[in-house]
């Protein structure tokens, strides 16, 4: 909404004739405007997430931490990663993401991780076993 004031002095030119003031004061509004809440360049119509400032790769979502997975879909938003782990890092490019074992800046076998995997599954086994024979 706008609102404007004006002042103008008419003269017709001619000696005769009328010579006043016309004084006007009005509103403007507009009409059909696209409006974008978050101020991203993607109108809110086509923005997915409105009030957060983001891509138009994304439809307007961000990605905080700048890896190309929109935080919606990215498991580590504030940490760039990869794509294979969603979006989470692979600090010492072993094949295996940083979350998934105590040791993420020293290099690791996935081999390993599927034997500690296994050896998991073997020690619930054997508990349920033990409670099964406790029945």
């Amino acid at each position: 909404m706008v609102l404007f004031a004006k002042s103008l002095f008419r003269n017709t030119g001619e000696n005769y004739g009328n010579k006043h003031f016309q004084h006007s004061i009005g509103l403007g509004f507009r009409f059909g405007a696209e409006k974008d809440r978050d101020e991203d360049g993607i109108f809110d119509k086509d923005d997915t997430c409105p009030d957060t400032p983001g891509l138009a790769e994304f439809n307007g979502c961000p990605d905080t931490d700048g890896d190309g997975i929109q935080d919606a879909e990215d498991a580590c938003p504030d940490e760039a990663g990869l794509a294979v782990f969603n979006g989470c890092p692979d600090t010492d490019a072993d094949g295996i993401e940083d979350r998934e074992y105590a040791c993420p800046d020293e290099a690791g076998l996935e081999s390993l991780m599927l034997a500690q995997t296994l050896m998991e599954m073997v020690s619930k086994m054997q508990r349920i076993l033990v409670l099964k024979k406790q029945v």
